[in-house]
């Protein structure tokens, strides 16, 4: 029996350090609580260059944005408020490890370079007229400047700004129309920039693409949509392709219900073609990757997001409703590309009367493995217990199962032989009774797990073991 048991032990070493030789794909969800506020949301979400995520999020208490640093399972490594912020919809990562964030003041457009640990490097405002300007989109050029828009509120103009390496104004130029117009996206290829937002006239809601040549000249102004009554549309996100195509993303109402599209332009902004996704409501985001599109949005049905991947000509390969159980409203922001094929999502989750902020990665058609929780019983135990999984060892899923005798705040999460963290499983308030938690490794190497429950008043922490 001993022999057996050592040749088992030994075996499972071998399984887990030649697994985590190789590179898998991911898949989580976290939530994280990052104010006093109830009210917080995850507006932005990039892969940085350690294999990790900075998330760019806010409150609606403080009116407060915070630079969010996680680790490649979503752990958190830090925090950071930018006082200098009060909103602020995106993130890039520099080749040396630093971060530019725009946003604004809510009077002056800002952008802000920090160092990879959220320390701020320099500080720029913005402003035409001091008129109150904001930043929504801001990309990085290869020669290290950068181009970013936005609008001014009122006058109501589209407002463009290029920059050197340092934030130094190389250029700014306003588009203006006869109602509320807001540059939401840009693209940039070769020589020059693309932009797409909305131009709301008379009632009537209108997508907008501008063209500008990197001197800042404008090439030309367009205007797509219906005039008919309860007709609408807008762009909010835009991406250059190969062939002179542009790619806009957006949401078109046709006096029914709103619905997500891609549509496909030439460089002349001429319409080629549009794809339209009925399962989302309105969408939130797009990114581009070497093999299509990937959208995320509000699902139609329901209160939870559904992510669509579509081929390079917007057709629909997967479809997916992203449904974490344990949480009643989910919402997408942002969603990118991450270097194992797979993507990233940002956003907010949460019960009625609040949120957290929400961020998910998953693979590369779009799945999340869930948790699901499970009362097993509402009769009220005499104590606090964390019992051992079953089965054990497992391959690839177990079940681990809890008290808890009153109301707590109760976190279970799942950690490496090493101590680091790999799956967050429950992070809420539960009422007294008795839990029973899903975990699924299939996305981890063999070897040996511990999984820990903390509540205010108790702590206790268990071995597994996952043999593939």
């Amino acid at each position: 029996m001993k022999i057996e048991f050592k040749i088992l032990y030994t075996l499972l070493i071998l399984y887990f350090f030649s697994s985590t030789l190789t590179a898998q794909q991911t898949s989580w969800y976290k939530t994280f609580n990052i104010s006093k506020h109830n009210y917080q949301y995850g507006n932005y979400v990039i892969q940085t260059l350690d294999g990790g995520y900075a998330v760019i999020a806010r409150d609606n208490g403080g009116e407060k944005i915070y630079l969010l640093k996680v680790d490649r399972y979503g752990k958190q490594e830090w925090l950071k408020t930018i006082d200098s912020l009060r909103r602020s919809s995106c993130i890039l990562q520099k080749s040396d490890s630093s971060f530019i964030i725009a946003g604004s003041d809510f009077q002056n457009a800002k952008i802000i370079n920090t160092d990879k640990e959220g320390n701020i490097i320099w500080l720029r405002s913005y402003s035409l007229n001091n008129e109150a300007c904001s930043f929504y989109k801001i990309k990085l050029l290869n020669n290290g400047e950068l181009i970013a828009c936005g609008d001014i509120a009122y006058p109501s103009k589209a407002y463009i700004v290029k920059t050197d390496s340092s934030g130094n104004i190389l250029w700014q130029k306003t588009v203006s129309d006869s109602g509320l117009i807001n540059a939401l996206d840009i693209a940039v290829s070769g020589h020059h920039y693309y932009i797409t937002g909305s131009s709301l006239n008379q009632g009537k809601l209108k997508t907008i693409l501008i063209k500008f040549s990197e001197y800042g000249n404008l090439q030309w102004f367009k205007k797509i949509g219906s005039d008919k009554y309860g007709d609408g549309e807008y762009g909010l996100a835009i991406t250059y392709e190969q062939a002179n195509k542009l790619a806009v993303a957006g949401t078109l109402t046709d006096y029914t219900f709103p619905t997500g599209y891609i549509a496909k332009y030439d460089t002349s902004g001429n319409l080629l073609d549009r794809k339209f996704h009925n399962s989302i409501y309105r969408l939130s985001s797009m990114t581009k990757d070497s093999c299509g599109y990937a959208l995320c949005g509000e699902n139609r049905f329901g209160n939870n997001i559904r992510f669509i991947k579509t081929n390079l000509e917007g057709e629909e390969i997967y479809n997916r409703v992203l449904d974490i159980s344990n949480k009643i409203f989910l919402f997408s922001i942002n969603i990118n590309s991450t270097s194992d094929n797979g993507y990233v999502i940002s956003g907010n989750a949460g019960p009625e009367d609040s949120s957290e902020v929400l961020v998910i990665k998953t693979d590369s058609t779009g799945y999340v493995q869930p948790v699901h929780i499970v009362t097993i019983s509402s009769e009220i135990p005499m104590k606090f217990n964390l019992f051992q999984n079953y089965p054990n060892p497992f391959n690839p899923s177990t079940k681990i199962n809890y008290t808890i005798p009153n109301t707590q705040y109760t976190i279970l999460k799942v950690y490496d032989a090493l101590g680091k963290e790999v799956a967050q499983l429950v992070n809420q308030k539960q009422k007294a009774g008795s839990y029973e938690v899903d975990f699924d490794g299939k996305d981890l190497p063999s070897g040996i797990y511990f999984y820990k429950l903390s509540t205010g008043d108790f702590s206790d922490t268990k071995r597994m073991i996952l043999l593939k």
